[in-house]
């Protein structure tokens, strides 16, 4: 199964990152990996992605910070937060932040699989919400509006 969906993953952790890139692989998604938040951040102005997830705790930029960085770059995108120290306060930060969904860890490999596939539905239809606006606007914008007195 290959599918088209290319899926972000930060976090600092050689071997939680290597867990994902297995998992996202043996799905069929195309799946890059980074160790920090600059690093993600510079990927995501680079190209394109369907969904990002993305560690709360790193080194250098956190994953709040990264978050809040990412909305205003891409406000769209689904961005899914994992911890290894969680919290209800943190988790309801990181929903208030704009994430798409809080996963703790060790994390089920389909919790994880079901929160990217229903990130990647949403991000698909927000695409088609947009393109479908766009087309309205084209057909029935004022340019279009014929009148008589």
């Amino acid at each position: 199964m290959s599918r088209q969906e290319r899926i972000l993953v930060i976090d600092d952790e050689e071997v939680v990152r290597e867990v994902f890139h297995r998992l996202l692989k043996s799905e069929g998604y195309q799946a890059e990996l980074c160790t920090s938040g600059e690093e993600g951040l510079r990927l995501i102005r680079e190209r394109e992605f369907d969904a990002v997830i993305l560690d709360v705790m790193m080194n250098g930029i956190g994953g709040l910070a990264t978050l809040n960085e990412l909305r205003k770059m891409d406000s769209d995108i689904p961005v899914i937060m994992v911890t290894a120290y969680a919290s209800l306060e943190n988790a309801i930060e990181c929903m208030k932040q704009g994430a798409f969904d809080y996963i703790t860890k060790p994390f089920k490999n389909d919790e994880v699989m079901l929160a990217i596939q229903k990130a990647i539905e949403q991000r698909t239809l927000l695409r088609e919400n947009k393109n479908l606006k766009s087309q309205l606007k084209g057909i029935y914008g004022f340019e279009n509006i014929v009148g008589h007195s």
